[in-house]
């Protein structure tokens, strides 16, 4: 079976490709940059949810965002008060951005070098930043979106169980984390609600046998774990605590799915713009060694440049790379192979500097 995490790949079948040498160096790029890209996800998440433990907390304590407390009351007029989203978006931009220019750099200077084009560090530095106008920004701006309607989900949802504003943002204050997407956001709920279905139905049964939990243990057929029926008799189940501690699994999930989608992206838009200046004109797609069965069909097809753009990644935490197609891979000589380690070394161009700051812009 796939050892990918997401849904998608846990569920279907695995063909195992064999990769090839361009393929495993492309890779690299990949994953040598995963995990700072990750950190750099959850820096910017830590930014959004102290901003709306804030305002959360002044909801609390009976402030309100719209003079008065009414049916006027939306979650995204909620949502749009919490949050400073042009300050988020900025967030996004400082804390994500720089790594996705540096992975597409990179992509870029290997991909070409894998088509025997040695590139000049200023010529990668001017194709990261026309990419990071093209994609960086406006992407960032979807991410932010995806945050701020998932806290309206979260709003929606505390609203539609009748509580009041001020209630719903002391029980919002508990979760751990609010960065989730919509999807995120209503499991999030269903949880709730399936919690508090299995408190009433442990409660129910112990009422029945008389607080004996054994008993209520045989009454519920051994459907819930004998710890919750002990704590719920002795009224330490804690629906709050435990939806909080989901939402910070939720979070924790959503910034690894986006280092991993946006790590990928980078990485395959950077090595096609690497192969087009080195003048290649067919690519192949090389989906990775524990690629799921979506990708391994993919596997072997050979595209034009432009039909390849956007293709990869097909789905969250995709790891499949471009590779060029050619009639036959040629031996490594000694002079390829040592310049192909030298590639490999971390892209830290001298106008980085200059990325950062346009990024900030």
């Amino acid at each position: 079976m796939s050892t990918c995490p997401c849904p998608l790949c846990k569920t279907l079948p695995l063909k195992a490709p064999r990769s090839s040498r361009a393929g495993r160096l492309i890779i690299r790029t990949h994953t040598r940059h995963l995990l700072a890209t990750y950190r750099a996800t959850k820096r910017w998440f830590a930014t959004v949810d102290r901003q709306a433990r804030r305002g959360l907390a002044r909801l609390a304590a009976g402030h309100v965002p719209l003079g008065k407390a009414g049916p006027s009351y939306t979650a995204v007029h909620i949502a749009d008060w919490l949050v400073d989203w042009d300050a988020t978006e900025a967030g996004a931009r400082k804390y994500i951005g720089p790594h996705q220019v540096k992975v597409y750099g990179e992509a870029f200077g290997q991909a070409a070098l894998l088509a025997k084009l040695k590139t000049p560090w200023n010529l990668q530095n001017r194709k990261a930043i026309e990419w990071s106008r093209r994609y960086v920004t406006p992407h960032m701006r979807d991410l932010v979106a995806e945050t701020r309607l998932g806290i309206q989900r979260l709003i929606t949802d505390g609203l539609e169980r009748g509580l009041s504003v001020p209630q719903v943002a002391r029980e919002m204050r508990r979760l751990e984390s609010f960065s989730m997407n919509p999807g995120q956001a209503r499991a999030l709920g269903n949880y709730r609600t399936k919690l508090g279905a299995v408190q009433d139905r442990i409660g129910a049964a112990l009422a029945e046998s008389g607080g004996n939990a054994a008993e209520a243990g045989r009454l519920m057929r051994g459907k819930v774990p004998k710890a919750w029926i002990g704590q719920v008799r002795d009224g330490r189940f804690d629906v709050d605590g435990r939806v909080a501690k989901e939402a910070g699994r939720k979070a924790r999930y959503r910034a690894e799915m986006i280092a991993r989608t946006e790590t990928s992206r980078a990485v395959s838009e950077g090595t096609l713009e690497g192969y087009a200046e080195a003048g290649v004109q067919m690519v192949r797609w090389e989906a990775a060694a524990d690629a799921c069965e979506v990708c391994a069909g993919w596997d072997g097809t050979v595209m034009t440049l432009a039909e390849g753009e956007g293709m990869i990644p097909e789905h969250s935490n995709c790891r499949c790379t471009w590779v060029p197609e050619e009639p036959a891979e040629a031996a490594v000589t000694p002079s390829e192979a040592a310049a192909e380690e030298e590639a490999e070394e971390e892209f830290v161009p001298g106008g980085f500097h200059q990325i950062q700051l346009f990024l900030r812009e």
